[in-house]
């Protein structure tokens, strides 16, 4: 809804509480917005469009003031008229002309930051609106740079802690080795004790560090620990997650008011998995081969036109009737097409 239909909408005459309702509703219209790395035009709409929230919101202090400058000015008002019956005077508009403007600029101060309010918010939304395109193609890049930025960090995690748990396991078992070849040692490592606990099985009987982990969000079991899952596995499936290219068909579409759309002639790709969805999806998964529903792949003509098909109907040799069809359209292409009856 555009912004001054939702004033229509608030009520009749501009106030206060109009006011703080537009606000809220413009606040919450410009959320979307606030997106990473803004282009510097639609970083200044936004600085602007908060500047001129902060004034909105500023205003019920602005009439408090207003309303108190205005009782004393109505104290001096009251002042000058007592004296002007006390002269035998007639009071006029000279004598009481202060506590109405203040009055009057109170009143006035809603329905300034509304216009300035709305003004930016319409300001913000049109440099959004310019920069759309190439704002788009540079998150688009940033998101990829991150995502590599990700894949590598996870793999370098993966390999630092199957390190970490090697060198914590060499620890062990170079305890183990050396006291097994040192019967002497050995038995005084098993008999020497620490505050009355046997202090070599103490300390290598714990768990080895970096092994498991607490299935996330499962359910604590009856001896209170949720199930557990090996760190390794974790890793491994992480790296493979992060570490796959992107599907994110988002990229390839250009917005209404780009003019890369144009020059943007590129055939589909059938074998990308999001051309591949959608073609499957619009023929409702029929294939155009064999009529049978159940098309797991698509296709592209040399005329680029795609299809749904399933794997087998695409990669079988043609039948009889498929060549004769096929020599046909070429002859025809050869020598022109019959004569419509």
């Amino acid at each position: 809804m555009k912004t001054r239909e939702r004033i229509r909408l608030l009520s009749d005459e501009p106030g206060e509480d109009r006011l703080a309702s537009l606000v809220e509703h413009l606040k919450d219209d410009v959320a979307g917005l606030r997106l990473p790395n803004p282009p510097a035009a639609v970083g200044e709409a936004l600085q602007a469009f908060d500047d001129a929230v902060a004034l909105a919101e500023r205003v019920p202090a602005l009439r408090l003031a207003a309303e108190a400058e205005a009782a004393k000015q109505r104290e001096a008002d009251v002042a000058r008229v007592a004296a002007a019956i006390q002269a035998g005077k007639t009071p006029t508009f000279k004598d009481v002309g202060s506590a109405r403007d203040v009055d009057a600029a109170a009143a006035l101060s809603a329905e300034a930051a509304e216009s300035l309010l709305v003004q930016a918010h319409d300001d913000l939304v049109e440099a959004a609106h310019a920069a759309w395109p190439s704002w788009r193609r540079e998150l688009c890049a940033q998101a990829a740079r991150s995502h590599k930025t990700a894949a590598t960090a996870v793999a370098k995690a993966r390999d630092a802690v199957e390190t970490a748990r090697e060198l914590y396991g060499a620890v062990t078992t170079l305890d183990h080795e050396l006291l097994a070849r040192f019967p002497d040692e050995r038995a005084q490592a098993e008999a020497e004790r620490r505050a009355g606990l046997p202090w070599y099985s103490a300390t290598h009987d714990a768990p080895a560090p970096l092994k498991h982990m607490a299935t996330p969000g499962a359910r604590p079991g009856p001896n209170g620990k949720r199930p557990g899952l090996p760190i390794a596995d974790v890793l491994d499936e992480l790296a493979a997650a992060v570490g796959r290219p992107a599907d994110f068909p988002a990229a390839s579409w250009r917005p209404p008011n780009d003019s890369s759309r144009e020059t943007d002639t590129e055939q589909l790709d059938p074998s990308l998995p999001w051309v591949r969805r959608a073609v499957i999806r619009e023929a409702a998964g029929i294939c155009t081969l064999c009529g049978q529903a159940g098309a797991d792949a698509a296709t592209a003509d040399e005329h680029g036109r795609l299809a749904a098909v399933h794997d087998r109907c695409a990669k079988a040799p043609p039948t009889r009737a498929e060549l004769q069809r096929q020599q046909q359209l070429a002859a025809w292409r050869r020598e022109g097409y019959p004569a419509q009856p």
